[in-house]
């Protein structure tokens, strides 16, 4: 186990990739929070992760705000004793969108993928520069980041911003002795529960 001893906290852990994620992070000996907005999926995939014989916290908060990003990192420390890794996960998927996206809210698509990173970056972040030690991944596309695609404008220039306000950070923190690193996902990135497309 690669990341015994270690504490995980992942965005938009109860579904789909960031449950992957999650799991993953549990398999490999690391003690895992995740935060979404659904109390029912969240106790399922806390309950896996104990399963795995691992500690598990759910934080079910609002990671647009400050206060819900805040209470997240906050509650994570209380529960598991600090913050070694934080996977910024929490966004729409994409494929759901295309012209109608535009009526049905663009600024909401910003938000979830670009604020929610921020504002968990904001949190915990003062954390990892007290113990002088994190690691930070902040989720990209890169069908999109890099070249945006008709019916995706909210999403790709999100996904754009992540991976500029990665790169800064990456640069303004490495000194504190934390990474800031970008994950590309393209379009099927997660096969379920057992792990990752290669």
């Amino acid at each position: 186990m690669q990341l015994e001893g270690k504490v995980a906290l992942v965005t938009g852990g109860a579904r789909g990739l960031g449950c992957s994620m999650a799991l993953a992070y549990a398999r490999e000996g690391a003690d895992v929070a995740i935060v979404a907005r659904t109390p029912s999926e969240l106790e399922a995939v806390g309950s896996e992760i104990r399963a795995l014989g691992r500690r598990a916290h759910t934080v079910n908060a609002e990671l647009t705000t400050s206060d819900g990003a805040n209470r997240a990192a906050l509650e994570t420390i209380s529960e598991l004793g600090k913050i070694d890794i934080l996977v910024n996960n929490a966004g729409p998927d994409p494929l759901g969108y295309g012209p109608g996206h535009y009526r049905r809210g663009m600024a909401m698509v910003m938000e979830s993928n670009l604020t929610t990173t921020f504002m968990a970056c904001k949190a915990v972040l003062p954390h990892m520069i007290e113990r002088s030690s994190g690691v930070i991944v902040n989720l990209t596309s890169k069908n999109v980041a890099r070249r945006g695609r008709a019916g995706q404008a909210a999403y790709a220039a999100s996904k754009a911003a992540v991976e500029r306000l990665s790169e800064s950070l990456a640069d303004e923190v490495k000194d504190f002795g934390i990474a800031v690193n970008i994950l590309e996902t393209g379009r099927k990135p997660w096969l379920g529960r057992e792990g990752f497309r290669q």
